[in-house]
């Protein structure tokens, strides 16, 4: 019998990416795949993740750069396919990376916000009477014809926030999305997480920010070059990875 609170699982799921040193010439790709005797080497960015996401859940993915976190949360926003392995989701879903993916450098942050929003599903109207507000939340008022390269990366990652919040889909995927911003930014997105607090909508959220875990996560998943090593409640994983962390600092 189906679980009714289940909204994501991952059974069994492996990601493989060719590696960097697998490039060859056309010619001897060419001759390699006539003779057999060539095959791209491949990496492994996930190994068997088994994982169950119910609804309301809010999932700290933790680890190191290069754990299959961000490999993770794109497979379960259908970005990329598993290798192997099977991947179920319920309901809608939506991806916000730190830098505020999609967003076209040339365009002005106004028109940005209007091309952000609409691939999320927002319309024209909603994003135009809401625009003053979104710059404001973002401390962006001034920028708004500003074309969005002249933008920092802290800028970008407040934006993009911003447009976030007036998302309303049942999973929210976030990448890094809150390692970029200053201490008024992340006071900001405190306030956003409390206020979401209880109503039902479901989180994985890639960070290195700990003490964002700790107050707003009920669970945390730890992986290490992209196998799972412990996935529970929060305190309890936290624990695990901070013992892991001192280790290896004294085999130092």
């Amino acid at each position: 019998m189906p679980d009714r609170d289940c909204v994501i699982r991952m059974t069994n799921v492996s990601k493989l990416f060719p590696s960097g040193a697998s490039r060859h010439s056309l010619f001897r790709v060419t001759m390699g795949r006539v003779s057999r005797r060539w095959a791209p080497q491949m990496l492994a960015a996930l190994h068997s993740i088994d994982l169950q996401v119910n609804r309301g859940d809010r999932i700290a993915l933790i680890g190191n750069n290069g754990s299959g976190k961000s490999t993770l949360l794109r497979i379960a926003a259908g970005l990329h396919v598993p290798t192997s392995g099977t991947v179920e989701i319920h309901g809608e879903r939506t991806l916000l990376a730190g830098l505020g993916v999609g967003m076209v450098d040339e365009l002005t942050v106004e028109a940005n916000i209007f091309l952000y929003g609409a691939m999320h599903g927002l319309c024209r109207p909603a994003l135009r009477e809401s625009m003053a507000e979104i710059l404001e939340w973002a401390d962006l008022t001034d920028f708004r014809l500003a074309p969005l390269k002249s933008l920092s990366t802290g800028m970008r990652s407040r934006l993009a926030f911003s447009v976030m919040r007036h998302i309303v889909t049942d999973i929210y995927l976030l990448d890094e999305a809150l390692t970029a911003g200053d201490q008024s930014f992340r006071e900001k997105c405190d306030l956003f997480f409390r206020g979401h607090a209880g109503q039902g909508s479901t989180m994985l959220i890639a960070t290195h920010d700990f003490r964002f875990v700790e107050r707003h996560c009920t669970k945390a998943l730890w992986l290490d070059h992209g196998r799972q090593v412990s996935f529970g409640p929060t305190a309890r994983v936290l624990e695990s990875y901070g013992e892991h962390r001192e280790g290896r600092r004294r085999a130092v």
